[in-house]
């Protein structure tokens, strides 16, 4: 077998190769920002609404909006419970995600991880207490 020579190899590395910008476009698009970053920390963590959501801001009486409760008399131990469960069900996730793609393929595990997200959602969106909160979490 022949070996290239060395302008073969150097002119794949500098250019000429029709897969060099579809590389280097899915290398920008790899790349993180500072939104998204901010973004998953905003996500995860609830400390810009601990006050509003612990009923810290709020004095004897609980307001209540069409029959839900605007916020959740809680602990700061609980409150810190509450945060860091995101941070579990992100883990089993990721333990679980191998399965599900293997018996479901892309477009079934999709499904499912909006169908969980979408009741994760409803139940943090309806919850009156602990419970609810951390399981749609």
């Amino acid at each position: 077998m022949r070996k290239p020579s060395p302008s073969t190899v150097g002119s794949y590395a500098y250019g000429s190769s029709p897969y060099r910008s579809r590389y280097l476009f899915n290398l920008f698009l790899l790349m993180p920002g500072p939104e998204s970053c901010k973004y998953g920390y905003h996500m995860s963590v609830l400390n810009q609404l601990q006050a509003v959501l612990t009923c810290r801001t709020v004095g004897e009486t609980i307001p209540v909006y069409y029959g839900l409760p605007t916020c959740i008399p809680m602990s700061d131990t609980t409150f810190s419970v509450v945060t860091s469960v995101y941070t579990v069900g992100g883990f089993f996730g990721s333990l679980f995600a191998n399965i599900v793609m293997d018996r479901y393929g892309r477009r079934g595990a999709a499904r499912l991880s909006t169908a969980l997200t979408a009741v994760g959602a409803a139940l943090v969106g309806q919850s009156a207490s602990v419970g609810p909160l951390i399981l749609g979490r």
